[in-house]
């Protein structure tokens, strides 16, 4: 896929010329001193990158842990002046796809503008009204996760507007697939499009859903392609069910991703969840307990993700959230 990453990205210079290729590193998703892609030893390189601080407004106060913009190849260049780097960041990428933390790699922008000029852009375009808490926020969106939930909930007429001058935003999901967002011509006269609370609700759930995304990489769990939207489905039905809990809201979404879809409407599960709800018992508690029969029945859905094939290891499923 590090091949289809510089094919799609030649494509992209071919089909515009004059223009840039970036990478977008997120300081507030730190790596550690001995990576490659920390500051200190990209500045030691000897093609030494020029780079961009894009100033978040939430972060005002220390700029240190701001985004930078990392230029790959320039228009002026016949290649790529650093030929490594690029296969660094996608090395990169890869490896906190899943993280718990963020990914510190955000992916790769192609621009007809300058280095400044995009990070000026991405400054403004974090800052949105969120009509669900009725003030403006800061939204990094430029965060794979939420790129991702984007895709799928943002209207294409707002994507593109968003986007800009940006004619092409590559990045790495958390299934590991390299994903690529471009704009849709826009009507210079068309009608603002408004996001709606379902964009900004799942945005809300960004941080539970990396916790669920951990504990499926942690029980050793397939992570499923458009896990992003599945995951927040699943939260949010964890919600709708009721659940406040944290343990119970993860062991909620773990189950509805790979049991069958309509496991938790088993009486016996429906029983669990109002103890759940009531705190009375936590949900994985009440669920263990249950009986192999009612395992068994929980396991065999036709509909599920991933399948079990005995109850002892729908007993051991999943992992505990502390």
């Amino acid at each position: 896929m590090s091949e289809q990453l510089r094919e799609r990205l030649f494509q992209q210079i071919e089909a515009k010329p004059g223009s840039s290729i970036m990478a977008l590193l997120d300081l507030n998703h730190p790596v550690a001193e001995s990576d490659e892609l920390h500051l200190q030893w990209l500045s030691k390189r000897e093609a030494k990158p020029e780079l961009a601080v894009v100033r978040r407004h939430d972060y005002a106060h220390d700029h240190t842990i701001c985004p930078r913009l990392m230029l790959l190849r320039s228009p002026r260049d016949r290649g790529y002046v650093d030929e490594a780097l690029l296969d660094i960041t996608w090395n990169g990428a890869q490896r906190r796809r899943a993280s718990i933390n963020g990914a510190y790699v955000c992916g790769w922008l192609v621009t007809q503008a300058s280095l400044k000029e995009t990070a000026a852009q991405l400054r403004a375009n974090t800052l949105m009204h969120d009509p669900l808490r009725r003030k403006q926020k800061v939204l990094p969106l430029f965060e794979p996760h939420r790129m991702a939930l984007a895709i799928h909930l943002a209207p294409s007429q707002w994507l593109s507007r968003w986007m800009g001058g940006i004619s092409s935003w590559l990045f790495v999901d958390a299934c590991g697939q390299l994903r690529e967002v471009t704009p849709t011509p826009v009507e210079a006269t068309a009608a603002s499009v408004e996001l709606t609370h379902e964009f900004w609700a799942a945005q809300g759930r960004l941080r539970r859903a990396r916790e669920v995304l951990m504990a499926l990489v942690k029980a050793e769990h397939m992570i499923p392609v458009d896990c992003e939207i599945k995951i927040d489905q699943a939260l949010s039905l964890a919600y709708s069910q009721g659940l406040i809990e944290t343990e119970d809201v993860i062991f909620f979404a773990l189950n509805q991703l790979t049991l069958s879809k309509r496991w938790y409407l088993h009486p016996s599960v429906s029983d669990c969840l109002a103890r759940a709800r009531a705190g009375d018992q936590a949900l994985a508690e009440g669920v263990e307990a249950l009986s192999d029969e009612v395992l068994d029945e929980l396991v065999e859905g036709g509909d599920s993700i991933a399948t079990r094939n005995s109850s002892k290891e729908a007993r051991e499923w999943p992992v505990k959230i502390r």
